[in-house]
Formats: structure tokens, C-alpha cells, sequence
């Protein structure tokens, strides 16, 4: 009898054990001696160490002010309106100069048009000078991106036709170019290349301003 109970014996005790060091490794791990707390791991990589009175200054560079630009597109023309009352003769001409009596005709074309002007944005040139915290800017030509006359119920035609030289397409053509030349020239006049730039500035100088520890300027 008491070799059969010495054997059960001896087969527990493993078994305890095990189940001993199992509580007891859990028990240190959630309660660990001497209060001390579990410190989570930190990637080395990601470490940053600063000097006392350290500060990051960030660099501009001509690329990003130049991707910046590029997002202002079609905000950099203006449209300047105009009305144009133009007129004609047309004779006919024997020998290239000598005209014909009788066979002119008259045709008046009063027109209205805009012209769109802007700048070309890939033309615009920068400078950063990071030192004195300064975008230097400066801009092409101005140039013309559209010019078109409105067919529509403002459009006015005075003829006087000769029926022996008939009114033809070509005329309206040829006074229709210089109409929209006029017109141009119109609005030059009215100051739209002074509007274009202005309006240029502005739109440049405020989309520029996510720079905001750097002044812009214009050459």
C-alpha cells in the first residue's frame, strides 16, 4: 500500500510544479516587484534629440513656390471688353489700281468682343533667397489668350450693296479682323494690361502666403 501511494506521489509533484511556475510567472509579470512599470519599447529611428535653444527653420525652394504658382492657372487673366463701329468701301479695280467708277459698295459693322490677357504661368520666374526669408518673382510678357467677337442681337450691319460688285463673305472677314485689332487696342488703352498685372500680383502674393515667414516681391 505504501509503494502504490509513494508512486502517486511521485507523479504529482511534476504537475504541481509546472502549474506553480505558471501562476507564479503571471503573477510577477502583471505585478512586478518593487512597483516598477513596464516601459514601452521605442523605435531608435524615430529618436530625436534637441539641443537646448534648437529650432527647425524649414527651406523654401524654387520648386515648391513654382508648384504653388501652378495651382493659380487661369486666375492670372483678365477679360476686357470693347465695342467697335467700323466701316468700309469696297471698289473694284481694273489693273490692280485703277477703279471702277460705280461699282462701289459700302458695308459698317459695329461689334462688340472681349479679349482675354494673362500670363503664361510656366513663364513666371522665382528666386528664393531663404537668408533674408524672400521670394523674388518676376513676370513675362503679358500675353493675349483669347479674342472674339459676340454674333449676337448686338451686333449691328449697315450695307449699301452695288449690284455691280455684289457685298461677299470676304469683306465681312476682312472687317471683322480689323474690328477685333481696334478692339484690342481699346482695351489696352482702358488699362487692361495695367488690370492684368495688378490682378496678377494679388493672386500670386495671397497663394504664396502658405510661405508665411517669407516676404514676396516683384522685379
Amino acid at each position: 500500500m505504501m509503494e502504490k501511494l509513494k508512486n502517486i506521489f511521485i507523479k504529482v509533484i511534476p504537475l504541481i510544479l509546472i502549474i506553480a511556475a505558471f501562476f507564479g510567472g503571471y503573477y510577477l509579470g502583471k505585478y512586478p516587484l518593487g512597483g516598477a512599470k513596464t516601459v514601452p519599447a521605442t523605435n531608435d529611428s524615430a529618436f530625436d534629440l534637441k539641443l537646448p535653444g534648437e529650432t527647425e527653420k524649414a527651406r523654401v525652394t524654387v520648386d515648391d513656390v513654382k508648384a504653388t504658382i501652378h495651382k493659380i492657372g487661369e486666375l492670372t487673366f483678365c477679360e476686357g471688353k470693347y465695342e467697335v463701329t467700323k466701316g468700309k468701301d469696297y471698289t473694284r479695280h481694273m489693273f490692280d489700281d485703277i477703279p471702277v467708277f460705280g461699282t462701289t459698295n459700302h458695308v459698317e459693322l459695329t461689334c462688340t468682343g472681349s479679349v482675354k490677357a494673362g500670363y503664361n504661368v510656366d513663364d513666371i520666374n522665382i528666386r528664393v533667397d531663404n537668408d533674408s526669408k524672400k521670394i523674388y518673382v518676376s513676370l513675362p510678357d503679358i500675353q493675349i489668350n483669347s479674342n472674339q467677337i459676340y454674333w449676337d442681337d448686338s451686333m449691328v450691319c449697315n450695307e449699301q450693296n452695288n449690284i455691280l460688285n455684289p457685298i461677299d463673305f470676304e469683306q465681312y472677314q476682312s472687317l471683322i479682323e480689323e474690328i477685333k485689332e481696334d478692339g484690342l487696342e481699346k482695351a489696352k488703352t482702358e488699362g487692361l494690361y495695367d488690370t492684368v498685372e495688378d490682378n496678377a500680383k494679388n493672386v500670386i502674393t495671397n497663394f504664396l502666403g502658405c510661405f508665411n515667414e517669407y516676404k514676396v516681391e516683384f522685379m
